[in-house]
This record gives structure tokens, sequence and C-alpha cells, in this order.
């Protein structure tokens, strides 16, 4: 950016709000660019922003990058950084009283008129602040007015209404002088204008936002890929996620370049593109991921699949434009690779759906907890990929690769759980993502799909690994009520997945809780003065219908059977879930000890590791 294209200005907070509307009465527009980021201001961020209107404070310049005139002469300028701001003040100038301060209300005036009706000053402060925030703006129409002020007071505080035409003129002075404290209007604002070339606008915006709101890589993508990413959308699905992106910044009164209310755009660059598909692939495989509440948060998802299913390491995904698959015309066409890794998901989903899909406590609807991470996922979905299409060409259909999901389908599930068990995908993972998907020689050439996935985990290798975790659970010293872990949960999946399987989960709902009550170990573990249990171990943790649980509350299963009399339906479903006898499952209040504890949970945990391991098809221990 040369010296001489950018230059200073003062504006008025009223005017940027006025061309932010487009009001017509001025000839100045400001539009919000398509490279923008989210709305990412928390609620305190934006009343901390007024606040300092008031006291006087410096706020920072807005900078804006000047466009050509319209037709009717109108200048137009897009906000290159100051989004953040002039959200705030677009929304503060719609409603104004819907952020009163507490020191908004004069002291001076509502002591008299506390004085006059017989209120405490406090109590009457608190009633005036609560209706200016009901109230929200400072017209007449919305009920800004001294008898409707007076209205709320006398119902509020126990007074006779006919006591509102009293306090009539001195409630009309208090609203003046609000409406006169809310007006910032007037206030100056620093602006900064740019006039340069505007595919310097990314690296500009980049190079701000070093400070202040950190932008996430993905972000900074949606500014450096704009201007050469021109790319093919098929998918309804996909248009209308990024559409829904936008339509947030026109609900709150802005203008996207390019996009007026109730248009939609229809030409799309990369970033946009895998915005759109990263939030289509997590609605629909909830299983696998877990999806970001608001429309406008980007979901990597997308993002690191088509890098590491084209071959290439996460770290080399601001290059992505380069290696994505080309039309004839330039255009990036994803038409076959997003086809070919919707259906590798779908077919991770169908593999895992069996060890995962468990609600266990969750009531029906509800999502479910899982403790892996997305990396994870993204690897076994583009590793399903590539061993069915040419993912680094054309995306055409491999021969032979039925065989490959064969074994992916069998030794996935394998290592999926005990990736979680060693913590594989905790710290820097990048490299892990790449190695087990591709496979390279010795100077990092990619050669193929990488084995990892497709082939089983040794026998030895699996139990080591369970077991191992389990003598760690066993360390545990809890004297309180402990939270079970997700990655407890899990495993707890893997064990009931051929007992209960998802699809009676769907119909009856079954409950995960500890076969010695929680209640009664927490007694006989106050009476002593050593360290705590591991009360939450996985081999204390079972999995029973609702209903019975609800009804044996704190008895051992043994207690319960001796009062109730179950069907032989419902012995049969509680000989299956124990994975125990009832009767081993005793507590004396009194008289059980850790050790005997512990060799119960011993005991049992042969039970679950060899009903996990038939699962997942591993042989029996010898």
């Amino acid at each position: 950016m040369t010296k001489d294209t950018a230059s200073s200005q003062v504006w008025t907070i009223g005017k940027l709000v006025q061309a932010v509307n487009a009001d017509k009465t001025i000839k100045t527009r400001v539009v919000v660019p398509k490279f923008q980021r989210r709305l990412v201001w928390k609620e305190e961020q934006r009343l901390a922003l007024i606040e300092s209107i008031y006291r006087g404070y410096p706020i920072g310049a807005i900078l804006l990058s000047k466009r050509p005139a319209d037709a009717s002469g109108t200048e137009v300028f897009q906000v290159v950084d100051g989004l953040q701001r002039t959200s705030t003040l677009v929304r503060y100038a719609e409603e104004p009283l819907a952020w009163a301060p507490e020191d908004l209300v004069p002291h001076a005036k509502t002591a008299k008129i506390a004085e006059a009706m017989s209120l405490d000053q406090e109590l009457l402060i608190k009633v005036v602040l609560a209706w200016l925030r009901e109230t929200k703006k400072t017209t007449f129409g919305a009920g800004f007015a001294p008898e409707k002020l007076a209205a709320a007071i006398c119902e509020r505080c126990d007074l006779a209404t006919t006591e509102i035409p009293k306090f009539a003129d001195e409630l009309g002075e208090l609203l003046d002088d609000i409406k006169s404290n809310v007006d910032i209007t007037g206030v100056s604002l620093p602006v900064v204008t740019y006039s340069g070339p505007e595919a310097e606008l990314p690296e500009i915006f980049e190079r701000i936002n070093q400070s202040g709101t950190k932008l996430s890589k993905y972000e900074v993508f949606a500014a450096t890929w704009l201007n050469e990413t021109g790319t093919q959308i098929s998918s309804a699905e996909i248009r209308t996620a990024i559409n829904d992106k936008y339509a947030a910044l026109i609900e709150r009164g802005f203008s996207i370049d390019g996009l007026e209310h109730d248009e939609s755009i229809l030409a799309f660059n990369l970033f946009e593109y895998l915005f759109g598909f990263g939030k289509v692939l997590v609605k629909s495989h909830p299983l696998l991921f877990a999806e970001r509440s608001d429309a406008a948060e980007t979901e990597p998802a997308a993002f690191s699949l088509s890098c590491v299913a084209r071959g290439r390491q996460l770290s080399l995904m601001h290059d992505l434009p380069r290696f994505m698959p080309v039309a004839q015309d330039g255009v990036i066409d994803p038409t076959q690779m997003e086809k070919g890794l919707r259906l590798a998901a779908k077919a991770v989903e169908g593999w895992l759906r069996p060890y995962i899909g468990l609600r266990l406590n969750a009531a029906p609807g509800n999502g479910i907890d899982f403790a892996h991470g997305e990396l994870q996922i993204v690897s076994m979905i583009a590793r399903a990929a590539i061993g069915r299409w040419d993912a680094r060409g054309d995306w055409a259909e491999l021969p032979g690769w039925q065989d490959d999901w064969n074994r992916l389908s069998k030794a996935m599930p394998q290592h999926y759980l005990v990736d979680l068990l060693e913590e594989t995908w905790r710290g820097p993972i990048y490299t892990t993502v790449f190695n087990r998907v591709w496979s390279t020689d010795d100077e990092g050439t990619v050669t193929g799909p990488a084995a990892h996935y497709a082939s089983p985990i040794p026998d030895k290798t699996f139990y080591e690994t369970i077991d191992s975790w389990f003598e760690r659970q066993l360390e545990r010293e809890q004297r309180s009520r402990p939270y079970v872990r997700t990655i407890d949960r899990t495993f707890l999946r893997f064990v009931y997945s051929d007992l209960v399987s998802h699809k009676m989960d769907t119909g009856v709902q079954f409950e995960l809780e500890h076969l010695f009550p929680v209640s009664r170990l927490k007694k006989v573990i106050a009476t002593g003065d050593g360290p705590g249990w591991p009360i939450s171990s996985i081999a204390n943790l079972a999995l029973f219908t609702k209903a019975l649980n609800r009804e044996k509350s704190s008895k051992t299963i043994s207690e319960y059977l001796e009062s109730t009399e179950l069907t032989p339906a419902e012995s049969d479903t509680l000989t299956k879930l124990l994975l125990c006898a009832p009767d081993d499952v005793s507590i004396n209040d009194s008289e059980l000890t850790r050790e005997e504890y512990i060799d119960f949970l011993r005991s049992r945990w042969q039970n679950v590791r060899a009903e996990v391991a038939r699962n997942v098809d591993v042989q029996p221990k010898g």
C-alpha cells in the first residue's frame, strides 16, 4: 500500500450507522466484503465498547476500502477492519435502551422522584432500568413515554394507578435526560479509507488482524483465496449453508458486497465451498462430528479432509487451491471429490455405528458424546476414500476397492478404540493424520494408501493396551460421586455393542450406572483414613434398562433381586448386561474392604475384556 492510497477522516457514529443501513439521506454507503470474518464478539465485549464511548475513551479507527461509486453517485466503502465495532454500533443504534448501564439514570432526579413517591431510591432505579431495557427504543411507538414509565413503577412498586398523573412532569424530564444520554450519534470516530488495488485487501486484512481478535487459519483463507479460486458447487445443501452465513450479517442490518436482501450468492470461491461442505458434512454425520450451533462458525473438517485426501500434509493447507480438482475452463470443480468423500464418511460412520451408537444415559433424540477428535475421524474418512477412488487424480473408482473396504471395516473399529486408550490423537498430530492415510517412500513421495487402518491390531498388542488402561483406572482415588469420563463411556459402548444394539437403544432407554452404588461406597470410604477408591472404574460400570435402574436406586443388584421378581425376558436381559453374577455385587457397609472391592473389579474385568475383544474380532486371551 503506497502512502497516497490511504487517508484519515473523522466521521460521526451516526454517519457510520446511516451508511451501513444504506440511508438514502446521505450519499455514503458501507458494505461488508465476503472475505470478512464472522461476528465473533461476545456480549460483554459489545457492552465494554459502549461503556468506553460513554466515558469518552477512544475506540480505535475503522478501516474502509473505497469502491467505485454506484449509479446514483453514492460513495461506496467496504469494511476492512472494524466489523465487530461497526456491528455493535449498528445494534446499539437500533435498541440503545437495551444496553442501559446503571449510571445512565440520573441520580439527582431519581432522588427527587423517589421522595415524592415515598419509594426507596435504589428500588426506583432498578425499576426504571428494567423498564428501559424492556422498552429498548427511545420512540413513542416503543412505549417510551412518561405515563408508560409511571404505570410500570406503580405496578412494580404496588402504588395506586391514580398517582400516575402526579409524576408525569418529573418522569418526562427524567426520560428527556436519558434520551439525550443514550444518543451517541454525534460522537466522532476516526476512519481510515484505502483507495488502492482491491487485490491487496486480503493481505491488508490479515496484517491488521495480527493483534486483537485472532483470526483462525480458516478465516485467513477466506481472505487469501478470494480472488483466484472460483469454484463450481453442484450441491444445493452446500450453497444454502454458505448463504445462511451471510444471512446472519444481513439480519443485523449489514450489506454484503454483491448480495442484497432476499438474494443468494451464485458465484463462489474455494473458501466458501469448503465452509459449506464442512457444514453439510458435520450435520450429516452426528456420530462422527460435533456440530457447532452458530451458522457462521467455520467447520474445519472439510478443509482438513480435502487437503489430506489430495495427498498433502495439513501444514500445506494454505496451498489447497493449487491442488484441487480443476475443470477444463480452469474453475475448481470438486464434484467428484465431494461425492467420494461423502460416501467414505457414510461408510466410516456405518463401520463405527455398532460400537459408538449407543446413547447410554442420553434421552432419545439427544446427541451422543464421544471421545474422538475431528482429525482422527478425518484420517479414517480420507483413508477410506483413497482406497476406493483415485483421490490424487480424477477420482475414478479403483479396481478391487471392495477388498480394501472389507479390511477397513474390520480393523478400523479396533484402531479407533486403541487410539483413544493410548491417547494417540493428543498434541501435534498433523503428521499422524497423513501417515494414517498415505504410504510414502524414503524421499517422502506418496506411493499409495497406508496399510495401517486396513491391518488388524495384533492380539497381544490389543490386550496389553486395554489391560494397561484398566490398571491405570485402579489407581484412581475417589471419595465422592465422580463424573464418568467420555472415554469410559465410549469403551462401554464397545463392551455392549453386541449385547445392546444401537437399534434396540432407540426403542428402550438404557442407563449407565455403578454396580456398587456410589452412595454406599462413599459411606464405606468415609469410615477409613486411607486414600479414595476407584469408584468409577470401568469394571464397576454396567448398563441397565432405565426402568430397572430407577427401581433399584441405591440397592445393589443382589439386594434388588431379593425383593423383586423379574419376568423371564427381564431376567435374561439383566443376565446379559451384568457380566458378572448378581451375588458378586454384595456390600456390607461396615465390612467391605478396599482389597475386596479391587478383587471384584479385577474379576469382572476379565468378563468385560473378553466381551470387548469378541466384539472387535480379537482372539480370546489364552
